[in-house]
């Protein structure tokens, strides 16, 4: 849906306005947001330059014609919203969005999910600025509708405010280890009109509520901006379910246990079932200072994950409290699948290694390697030949 983000917003924040506030009891977040404001309608929309820019468009006859569409159609399967991406400039500058026009569109969707040719769904992606409208559109969905999705996306697109982009892990570097910034005038990154009524961390429960209402998933992705808590969802598979086949999680704060859970077999009886885990793409992951160890997800995915055929670890860390918290002194530049401190007793890299090891001899040959989506150490690498005391098992030639 274009011209959403219709404007971009510019506090006249002055730091005289904090200093007259010392030693008072007030959020310097609050002093910036009622400082006084300019509002400029965006001059680009869809087919370029504009002659009239404006706060809000008219879109009644965009909104009654998909409603028709909706009425007209027997069977929809698969079915995508999506709303465009907003950011922040470092000047206490952010796009913002129409909220009349977000309104609008989240009422639309909703009719859609309620028409009798949404019974059919199964794959459902939605693409928008706040964790708060996972929860409004999804609501009109029955536990029945629920039940019957197999394949599940949701993307938060607006990325505007303090931690919302990883770029400002780039920029402010040594101060940005967990990705915990909430200060706005300190950063210079104004959040959007949403990000203030809707932050995406404080309304992330209506999110993960409804992923866990979603019993019978087959594939799941949750690509964040602002960090959210994987350990919120409350994960409790049928009896027999053998976990996800696809599973993508980017910027996400975590317990080990709570990945796992994911790809995990359900008890049922005596019946001994192997997860079914296929494709398991990790991106800047961290893991809190008590939450387990990043080598417990790798033995997992390489001995009890018999269908595994790719693996995508990218940006894994520790937080700062955690023993095995590296730290990137160069974010700027520095990348890696795993930080991770090697001390003698630590096994991250190795078992990380282990995993591409084995997908790659599975591709058939080394060449294999130059075609895997996942960093992997070389043929004359100190792991080729490493034996696995673990499990015993040997990287075949």
């Amino acid at each position: 849906m274009h011209d959403l983000n219709s404007f971009s917003r510019l506090y006249s924040f002055d730091w005289q306005d904090i200093y007259r506030f010392v030693g008072q009891n007030v959020d310097p977040n609050y002093i910036v947001l009622n400082s006084s404001y300019v509002d400029s309608p965006s001059s680009f929309g869809k087919r370029g330059l504009r002659a009239d820019p404006q706060l809000h468009y008219d879109k009644t006859e965009e909104h009654t014609t998909i409603r028709r569409l909706f009425d007209s159609l027997d069977c929809i399967e698969k079915f995508t919203a999506r709303v465009m991406g907003a950011y922040s400039r470092e000047n206490l500058r952010a796009n913002c969005y129409d909220m009349e026009g977000m309104s609008e569109f989240v009422r639309t969707i909703q009719y859609g999910l309620r028409a009798t040719a949404f019974n059919h769904l199964t794959d459902l992606s939605l693409l928008v600025p706040s964790t708060w409208y996972v929860g409004e559109i999804t609501t009109v969905l029955s536990q029945d509708a629920r039940n019957q999705l197999r394949k599940l996306r949701l993307v938060i697109v607006d990325e505007t405010g303090p931690g919302g982009s990883d770029w400002q892990m780039i920029s402010d570097g040594d101060d940005y280890n967990d990705g915990d910034f909430t200060d706005i005038s300190g950063t210079g990154y104004a959040p959007s009109n949403i990000q203030v009524d809707y932050p995406n961390r404080e309304h992330q429960d209506a999110l993960w509520a409804f992923v866990g209402s979603c019993q019978r998933l087959e594939s799941l992705a949750i690509i964040a901006l602002h960090y959210l808590e994987l350990d919120r969802l409350r994960w409790i598979p049928q009896p027999g379910y053998r976990g996800l086949v696809d599973l993508v999680l980017h910027r996400i704060w975590t317990n080990v246990q709570s990945i796992l859970k994911l790809l995990t077999v359900a008890p049922v009886n005596e019946t001994k079932l192997t997860p079914v885990a296929r494709r398991v793409s990790l991106e800047d992951i961290k893991v809190y200072g008590n939450g387990g160890n990043w080598d417990k997800v790798f033995v997992f995915l390489r001995t009890q994950c018999p269908d595994l055929e790719l693996f995508r670890a990218s940006q894994l860390t520790y937080f700062t409290s955690h023993a095995r918290h590296e730290h990137n002194n160069r974010p700027w530049e520095n990348w890696n699948d795993i930080w991770t401190n090697d001390d003698q007793d630590n096994h991250d890299r190795h078992h990380l290694h282990m995993v591409d090891r084995k997908l790659i001899n599975r591709g058939g040959s080394e060449a294999y390697c130059s075609h895997y989506p996942v960093s992997t150490l070389g043929s004359d690498s100190e792991w080729v030949d490493d034996h696995d005391t673990e499990t015993g098992w040997i990287p075949d030639n």
